[in-house]
């Protein structure tokens, strides 16, 4: 029947219709094929914030249209065929279809109102910032390209690939499979990415340290225990909650350097006259982290004196 053909053609037009959007998002694998795309998606907010704005004011001079002219003309007798038509005149605008019935259906000096009111806000500025986003996500998106290569570049590239691989001499051309197959080779047995990047971070890590009498060294993390206030106030327990993160036994100027236990002692031991004196502990994370570096820095290169070395 003749409404079953309208329904499949409405269908078809809409799945042709998403067939097509596919077609365009799936462009992104070269850069300036999906250059629409993009722009679209670097431009999304600012496009949403703009429509809202749109939608109220094609809103508003809707309500006012069928209010006015309603009663003589057909296309704004509701709100929403007066929103249609009013995209309908932004889009192309054409005064013959609507003036003489506009101009005899309110007061001549409303109608002038309302037209050109209409015209500047919607039409000329609204429609000029609508351009105007559009062309600033044009304009990032090409700022990210940089000198990326056209789709031409890239044809040429694969057609002399595919020449040089069936026509150059053995041994004198080595195709992209070939390059693909040593590389996976030589990457058998070697460390993966993660290995790479923990080795790389600790060769640059300038940790700052502290050397008390006795060939202790206190670290950042253990100046950290040292200067934050433990769970439980109590004398008895605050030991248990001191944690040096020093290693057990290393070298240090040829002495042994004493373990977590020996630092813990060695520091309670101390002489009060030789102890920091730390400021109140900070309730930030950052603000608590710029005092353990502050302290570090002023005692870190603070040199043991010989008398004292021998007399400890």
């Amino acid at each position: 029947t003749a409404e079953s053909l309208a329904q499949y053609s409405a269908l078809t037009t809409t799945v042709v219709t998403l067939f097509i959007l596919r077609v365009v998002k799936s462009m992104d694998f070269q850069s300036h094929l999906g250059i629409l795309s993009r722009t679209l998606a670097v431009s999304f907010a600012d496009l949403a914030h703009f429509f809202f704005v749109w939608f109220v004011v094609m809103m508003a001079y809707a309500t006012a249209g069928v209010q006015l002219f309603g009663h003589a003309f057909g296309p704004v007798s509701t709100v929403t065929s007066a929103i249609v038509f009013l995209y309908y005149q932004t889009v192309a605008l054409d005064p013959t279809t609507f003036y003489d019935q506009f101009e005899h259906a309110a007061p001549y000096w409303v109608f002038q109102l309302w037209l050109w009111s209409f015209l500047f806000v919607v039409w000329l500025i609204l429609f000029n910032i609508l351009v105007s986003i559009l062309i600033d996500g044009y304009v990032q998106v090409k700022d990210q390209m940089g000198q990326s290569r056209n789709l031409f570049d890239e044809v040429t590239d694969h057609l002399k690939h595919a020449y040089c691989s069936y026509m150059a001499p053995k041994g004198s051309f080595l195709s992209d499979s070939q390059v693909m197959e040593c590389l996976l080779a030589q990457k058998d047995g070697m460390p993966s990415t993660m290995q790479l990047r923990s080795v790389l971070f600790s060769s640059i890590d300038s940790s700052l340290s502290v050397n008390l009498r006795g060939g202790v060294e206190i670290d950042e993390q253990a100046m950290a225990s040292l200067v934050t206030e433990p769970p439980v106030i109590h004398h008895a327990n605050r030991e248990q909650f001191l944690d040096f993160s020093i290693p057990g036994v290393v070298q240090h100027d040829g002495a042994r350097r004493p373990s977590n236990a020996s630092v813990a002692s060695a520091v309670s031991a101390a002489p009060s006259g030789n102890a920091v004196e730390t400021e109140e502990i900070a309730h930030s994370a950052e603000e608590q982290r710029f005092k353990i570096r502050d302290l570090m820095q002023r005692y870190g290169d603070e040199e043991v004196d010989e008398d004292d070395r021998e007399e400890e």
